[in-house]
């Protein structure tokens, strides 16, 4: 396989993380990286004039491909982000060869890629490796919530998935008076998603209901995810929760990776006890505990998936 250089774009709604990559007959090798505010990418120009003044011009021209990983539905090479007011198409006048992905689709991809392999166990990991054909999945809570499903084969298939806009299941007393809190906010909606709870915006509405404080939920984190806070332990219900749903939903055998800012800056979310107590609730435990889980060690998973994406398009245009 002869040598090339490819661009990666992991566009998430607040945070765009750009990626030079080489590849060689070895494989990928991540060479260069920088972040830039979503808000400064708003279309494919200024996409790519963010990665010429991240990587040089050179490194941009001698791109053979580059595929952007983007936090919202991909319809016919088009995306509109769900939490920000962004939009990328594959025919705006990239420069080099481009393709659009889903982001949880790249975090999919990612699960066969040293960054996957690099994943922390979390439960279950020490069980016999599987045949290999289990198929795998993976969900991420940050400035929304993602999720996807890969299937292994040769080449593996990846499933894109909007499971973060399904209604949430509360229960109880105490959550459905967080649920009514919550709905206010939600411009009449008749009912909180996923995608409201499981997120950034969703750990900042249930820290304000809890304790009346209004705070980002970049603040947030350092203060109350690190310790066994009340407020951990029923964001670490939730987000076990909507693992479980999209665990028995998937049949994940092959395993769950855990990405997600949230999870990845505060990885006491899903290794305290109220999410494992959450998770392996006793109704299908049985079948729970044979899905292991891990959580992704940095936040390049979805370059790595975009950067699997570029290549194929290389391979694909150069056959």
């Amino acid at each position: 396989m002869s040598p090339v250089t490819l661009a990666a774009c992991d566009i998430g709604g607040t945070t765009c993380r750009l990626g030079l990559f080489h590849r060689d007959g070895t494989g990928l090798v991540l060479t260069a990286r920088q972040d830039v505010p979503t808000g400064k990418v708003p279309d494919v120009p200024s996409l790519f004039e963010a990665i010429k003044n991240a990587f040089g011009r050179d490194a941009l021209s001698s791109c053979a491909a580059c595929a952007a990983a983007c936090a919202g539905p991909v319809e016919n090479g088009r995306v509109r982000l769900s939490n920000a007011a962004a939009e990328y198409a594959e025919g705006q006048g990239a420069p080099v060869p481009f393709r659009i992905i889903n982001d949880f689709a790249a975090v999919a991809r990612s699960i066969l890629t040293p960054a996957g392999e690099a994943a922390v166990p979390v439960l279950h990991c020490d069980m016999k490796p599987s045949s290999g054909q289990s198929v795998m999945a993976a969900i991420g809570p940050g400035t929304g919530f993602g999720c996807s499903v890969l299937i292994p084969g040769m080449p593996p298939r990846v499933m894109p998935s909007e499971g973060g806009h399904v209604p949430f299941p509360f229960r109880g007393r105490e959550e459905r008076a967080f649920e009514d809190f919550l709905l206010p906010r939600l411009g009449g909606r008749a009912f909180a998603e996923t995608d409201d709870v499981v997120s950034g915006r969703g750990l900042e509405a249930l820290q304000e209901f809890l304790s009346g404080k209004r705070m980002p939920a970049s603040a947030i984190g350092p203060a109350y995810l690190s310790d066994d806070t009340p407020l951990r332990a029923v964001f670490a219900s939730f987000l076990a929760r909507a693992c479980r749903a999209f665990m028995l939903s998937s049949l994940c055998f092959g395993g769950l990776w855990i990405a997600g800012g949230l999870a990845l800056r505060n990885p006491g979310l899903v290794t305290c006890r109220a999410f494992r107590d959450e998770l392996l609730q006793e109704t299908k435990a049985d079948l729970l505990a044979q899905m292991p889980v891990r959580l992704f060690r940095s936040d390049d998973c979805g370059l790595w998936g975009a950067a699997g994406a570029a290549s194929d398009l290389a391979s694909f245009l150069s056959a």
